[in-house]
């Protein structure tokens, strides 16, 4: 009689049956040693399952304070590197970024310079320039020009 209370039935139909012919004593759910015992075909180690309960049972409070305090505290560590982390790039980047500004500064002085050297280049090839240099440097003058120096 004690079987039938434990015992589940493999069928879903005849658990229907069952319920249609409605038994006199309310078939219950099995305690979960019994489904160790229906999978394992075993009794189950109480001993070992005590042995499991004693160590959780028995763990002292001081060592869960030790575990949380270490846990925080390496949580800190690692947020601690991120943030120096952070800190030391941003300066890189602002180091750049003042870089990247005076290097743009200079790109435009030497466009500027680029341009002049152009116009000057341009200049040169005219004949108003060949003009200026003749008389500058070598001292030559047109026919019937005439040529006034200071005295030093």
């Amino acid at each position: 009689m004690a079987d039938q209370y434990h015992r589940r039935s493999v069928n879903r139909q005849e658990d229907r049956e069952r319920s249609v012919r409605g038994s006199a004593v309310p078939e219950r759910r099995p305690y979960r040693t019994d489904r160790a015992v229906r999978h394992r075909n075993e009794i189950p180690d109480r001993s070992r399952m005590a042995g499991r309960r004693r160590k959780v049972a028995y763990r002292k409070p001081q060592q869960n304070k030790i575990s949380m305090f270490l846990v925080v505290f390496s949580m800190l560590v690692i947020v601690g590197v991120i943030a120096f982390s952070a800190y030391n790039l941003q300066k890189k980047i602002d180091a750049y970024d003042l870089k990247i500004q005076e290097l743009e500064t200079e790109i435009q002085r030497e466009q500027e310079r680029a341009e002049k050297i152009e116009e000057f280049r341009k200049y040169t090839q005219t004949k108003g320039y060949v003009e200026e240099i003749a008389q500058d440097k070598l001292g030559l003058v047109y026919d019937g020009e005439i040529l006034f120096k200071q005295e030093k």
